[in-house]
């Protein structure tokens, strides 16, 4: 199996300079000599295109939520990417980037693999909406738009319909969560367990 890399430095997401810069923080760092240490066949692909955009365009797309032209564009391009590698037997690392791109790696894997789970392990819950977010950045949506909930350019992004199943979401270490967050848990189908519930049980009984 080949190991694709495919970058995508972005940080619109977030509206935070950084996390944009770790797809050429991890090839400085020499990831493709790494993981060729230890036996794989690497690929690098190159990274996802990422439209500029002036800050005071921020919400340029949608009063609540910021870059959404942006992220969307930058999501569909990285999802084409994941469904061709998978379609080719290979296996695609995404070098992020802010957590926006969790749209684009699922819509994309989900359309190459039938019945798609998620194991998402995050002290945010990263289930917020256009309605429900204190920030209005869509790096805290992308799990909730995966299953169908959210504005319809996150849910339909890249494939008019739902990515995965709530019940095949499992969410691992959640212990900062807006209140528009621990609503929808309250009624979600998927399985939530807070690092409450990790200390009480321990990961081996989860």
């Amino acid at each position: 199996m080949k190991i694709n890399l495919i970058g995508v430095p972005l940080n619109l997401g977030a509206d935070k300079m950084g996390s944009n810069l770790a797809p050429k923080t991890y090839r400085e760092a020499n990831i493709e000599k790494i993981i060729k240490s230890i036996g794989f066949e690497v690929k690098d692909c190159g990274d996802v295109e990422v439209l500029k955009v002036d800050e005071k365009e921020k919400y340029k797309s949608h009063p609540n939520l910021k870059y959404l032209n942006e992220v969307v564009d930058a999501n569909v391009k990285l999802a084409e990417k994941v469904y061709n590698s998978i379609s080719k037997g290979d296996f695609p690392l995404i070098l992020g980037g802010d957590h926006s791109l969790g749209l684009g790696s699922i819509a994309g894997a989900s359309k190459a693999i039938e019945n798609l789970g998620v194991v998402w392990i995050d002290a945010h819950g990263d289930i917020n909406t256009h309605l429900t977010s204190p920030t209005g950045n869509i790096h805290g949506m992308p799990l909730a738009a995966s299953f169908g909930v959210g504005h319809e350019a996150l849910v339909n992004l890249y494939e008019s319909r739902i990515k995965i199943k709530e019940e095949n979401v499992f969410h691992i270490a959640g212990r900062d969560l807006d209140d528009g967050e621990v609503a929808l848990i309250n009624k979600s189908k998927g399985q939530f367990y807070t690092m409450d519930k990790v200390k009480e049980l321990g990961i081996k009984r989860l």
